[in-house]
């Protein structure tokens, strides 16, 4: 029960980020123009303002033990072939859903819908959930967790997400770069959701967030 309660307590910290602007999940503008070179420098800022809240006693989400040994986050290189445009396909109402946690409880998630893409020539299609917002207010964001060929491998086997602003229409940014490892890569003292298996992409995603080793292990 604890490590699920920190869980919800986790997702309520990274909530407030993107509401208020600290975690930039997906918000730089779609541009079939975009200059690698500038966009790679955009996306450099903001892994070293992630580095920063995780550094910093008064943001961090690590405990003390797991704060103390923090090594640094790892990141694949920038690279635009894993940023696409795809598709939202909304359901007409949220389905509550649940997922598995680390810990080998379930959680109940909204399941708000899919997303479906072309990444590298293959047809991609994953599950999307809401994301929590503010009590009483609808979804300003999905969750997207998602599992591929690296799993297990050169990242956490529970997989990896993204968290993406909803869009006004249909078109949405899917930014592999933006991905993120669970909380629980970092601290195993929190319980993390596990990718549903319908996510598995069958590529290799080497963008975003790699694994993480704790320099005191």
């Amino acid at each position: 029960m604890l490590k699920v309660r920190k869980f919800v307590l986790c997702f309520s910290v990274i909530a407030l980020f993107i509401l208020t602007g600290e975690v930039e999940a997906q918000i730089i503008p779609y541009d079939s123009e975009l200059i690698e070179e500038s966009y790679a420098r955009e996306i450099t800022a903001r892994r070293e303002r992630e580095e920063a809240s995780f550094r910093n006693k008064e943001t961090t989400l690590l405990s003390d033990e797991y704060f103390e040994n923090f090594s640094g986050l790892n990141y694949y290189p920038v690279n635009l072939k894993y940023r696409v445009v795809g598709q939202l396909h909304r359901l007409p109402q949220s389905e509550k859903m649940n997922l598995d946690l680390t810990d080998g409880s379930p959680y109940g998630f909204m399941y708000y819908g899919k997303i479906s893409f072309f990444l590298e020539g293959q047809p991609v299609e994953l599950k999307v959930f809401e994301f929590p917002s503010h009590p009483g207010a609808g979804p300003t964001a999905i969750f997207v967790p998602f599992t591929d060929m690296t799993t297990g491998v050169e990242n956490f086997g529970g997989g990896r997400f993204l968290i993406i602003k909803i869009p006004e229409g249909e078109q949405i940014v899917v930014d592999f770069n933006l991905a993120i490892n669970p909380i629980c890569v970092y601290d195993p003292e929190h319980a993390c959701p596990v990718s549903p298996p319908a996510n598995y992409i069958p590529q290799k995603i080497q963008a975003g967030a790699k694994m993480y080793y704790d320099k005191g292990k």
